[in-house]
């Protein structure tokens, strides 16, 4: 959820938002700006303070660590200890938990730092036969390492999922939003459209095949070179 400026974004396209967090002081920071607290009493803002599980994990106590300075950023990996890092102790919940108790999604972003793979492999696990109707019918996901590509391709179209589009990242959160102490001024940056206005870094609004995605490597040696991130976006047919 970071400090909500996707959730925002979506609530302004009239979508109703279930925005899972684990880092309890984003939540209270996001629930001190003015329009967060009126959409959470109407139901159509759902907090839920969580971090996303491994397959087999959900329901049990984790442990994260959050920056103070930085509510929006936090992470299970123990090296942001070292950067400053608290720990808090926190419930776990698995991504296809969350579609049984809230239904289909229109559209799932994924950006759970060291966990999206985990979110995916637990979609995927979950959503064999008749569960298949209820995937989203789109989702997005940060490539957090260049590894990752085969596995998101391999996970991605064994669900069904037949188009894509590799859309950058830094455009939507220059420097104030990633370094630095949070501020008023910079309130937390979101990270772009989706669906039709989702931009391809080739393609601009064209969706491509799927299939086509190993031969697409030019956004993964970007991402390499530390040149820009990408958040990988697929949907249904």
């Amino acid at each position: 959820m970071g400090l909500g400026a996707d959730s925002r974004y979506f609530l302004s396209q009239g979508f109703r938002v279930v925005a899972v967090e684990a880092n309890r002081k984003a939540i209270e920071v996001a629930m001190e700006v003015d329009w967060v607290k009126p959409m959470v009493l109407s139901g159509r803002l759902t907090f839920l303070h969580a971090a996303i599980a491994p397959p087999g994990e959900g329901g049990v106590t984790t442990t994260i660590f959050a920056l103070p300075h930085r509510p929006e950023q936090s992470n299970a990996q123990k090296w942001l200890e070292e950067q400053g890092g608290e720990p808090e102790a926190v419930r776990t919940v698995e991504c296809a938990d969350l579609i049984r108790v809230f239904g289909k999604p229109a559209y799932m972003k994924v950006d759970v730092e060291s966990s999206t793979v985990h979110c995916l492999e637990s979609i995927h696990l979950w959503a064999n036969g008749t569960r298949k109707p209820l995937l989203p019918m789109e989702i997005s996901l940060e490539l957090e390492a260049a590894s990752l590509f085969t596995t998101f391709h391999s996970l991605l179209e064994d669900l069904g999922y037949t188009q894509y589009k590799a859309c950058r990242q830094y455009i939507y959160s220059p420097a104030p939003c990633e370094q630095g102490e949070y501020s008023s001024e910079v309130p937390g940056c979101g990270s772009g459209p989706f669906g039709e206005a989702a931009v391809d870094y080739l393609r601009g609004p064209r969706w491509a095949d799927l299939a086509d995605l190993p031969k697409d490597r030019g956004w993964v040696a970007e991402f390499e070179r530390g040149h820009d991130w990408f958040d990988l976006h697929a949907r249904l047919s």
